[in-house]
């Protein structure tokens, strides 16, 4: 019997976007069955689209200065504690190069607010 769950997921499956009321309703599914069916499509698309490869994921801190004092946060301003730094332009693609050439997949250049550096600093 056709639902609107299986009809989603068949039109995925086919390669359909979905909206973003189609997506709440999918989160919003309750029932074992319907949501077996929306596991296993995940995991037959994740199959398909990257096999069994595992893939690395990176970080590169280029300056631990900020000027938000976030409780979560180890670079928060109030971390008096915490060894501060500011990378070159160089040293940020140093560091990526050495990543990517080490396996890694996705490298993510993260910052906090440092007052003295915008992303113009590192435009080339």
């Amino acid at each position: 019997m056709p639902s609107k769950a299986g009809d989603l997921l068949a039109e995925v499956r086919k390669g359909g976007g979905l909206g973003d009321e189609e997506v709440r309703f999918l989160l919003g599914l309750t029932e074992n069955e319907d949501l077996e069916r929306l596991f296993q499509t995940a995991r037959d698309l994740r199959q398909a689209v990257f096999g069994t490869d595992v893939f690395i994921y990176g970080f590169i801190y280029f300056s631990t200065f900020c000027r938000n004092d976030c409780r979560f946060c180890l670079f928060r301003r109030s971390n008096r504690g915490h060894l501060r730094y500011r990378k070159t332009a160089e040293e940020v693609l140093n560091a990526a190069s050495q990543l990517a050439a080490s396996g890694v997949h996705l490298i993510d250049l993260t910052m906090g607010e440092d007052p003295r550096l915008s992303t113009r600093d590192f435009r080339s």
